[in-house]
């Protein structure tokens, strides 16, 4: 199956294909028990042709234990070309150079992806998050990601440039991402933007990768005029918004 196929095939069967690939980020799962996590009837995923076909798009590789299949979630070339097709769906209000970057800075974001500190957090407590009516939005899982890759360049952008501890950087970029709700806001976005608060740890150094991306730059010169007016106590929430959507040339000239 080609890559184009292949996303599509993933496109077209979103509930099953994101519950499947969701459930398999952090170790490889059986189909008994991805029905279980998200409360969907097992014969969803036990079909012969959904199967054969799922395990040809190079979203999963399928391991066997006997006769019994697990799938176990791969970031390739299909997962990439996914990100770039539904990016426009999900990208209302967000900065068309930042949906870009994860395309054009793709080896890097494999590395932090495929990196076990990124796999861990799609763990038992994060899939009872999500909401399987969602799933049936084929933008669903890259609308998660990019959320998740905003907190942790937000908190490395003001890190850096305010000269922070993690924490503090931290919950600043929580506050920053609060404020972005009526952009990325979708039901439980509260939930999920407290587990990767909660999640995120000084010790993952794999994320810190994030400073070799142009989301990280363009992210670097958004935070330094935000941060500015904020020290001048004059932003408002719309000019907060209004911010977050201008491109990173105009941003200078401000």
């Amino acid at each position: 199956m080609d890559v184009n196929e292949a996303v599509n095939y993933f496109i077209r069967n979103a509930q099953r294909a994101q519950a499947v690939f969701l459930a398999s980020i952090e170790r490889p799962r059986l189909y008994d028990e991805i029905s279980a996590i998200f409360g969907m009837p097992k014969n969803t995923f036990y079909n012969k042709e959904f199967h054969e076909k799922f395990s040809q798009t190079g979203f999963v590789r399928v391991e066997y234990f006997g006769r019994t299949p697990y799938t176990y979630a791969i970031f390739d070339d299909p997962f990439f070309v996914y990100m770039e097709k539904t990016l426009t769906l999900k990208a209302k209000g967000i900065p068309l150079e930042l949906s870009n970057s994860f395309i054009s800075d793709r080896i890097v974001f494999k590395e932090i992806f495929d990196s076990q500190e990124f796999r861990r957090f799609w763990d038992i407590k994060t899939l009872q998050i999500l909401d399987k009516n969602l799933l049936r939005d084929p933008a669903y899982t890259t609308f998660l990601f990019q959320i998740f890759i905003q907190f942790i360049a937000t908190l490395y952008g003001l890190k850096d440039e305010m000269k922070l501890r993690f924490s503090e950087a931290k919950d600043k970029a929580y506050g920053v991402l609060i404020f972005l709700s009526s952009i990325y806001s979708f039901p439980s976005y509260i939930d999920f933007l407290n587990r990767v608060s909660t999640y995120l740890t000084e010790d993952m150094k794999v994320f810190e990768k994030i400073r070799r991306t142009k989301f990280y730059k363009i992210t670097i010169q958004w935070s330094r005029k935000v941060t500015k007016l904020f020290k001048g106590g004059r932003i408002t929430f719309q000019e907060f918004i209004n911010l977050w959507k201008m491109k990173p040339e105009d941003l200078e000239k401000l």
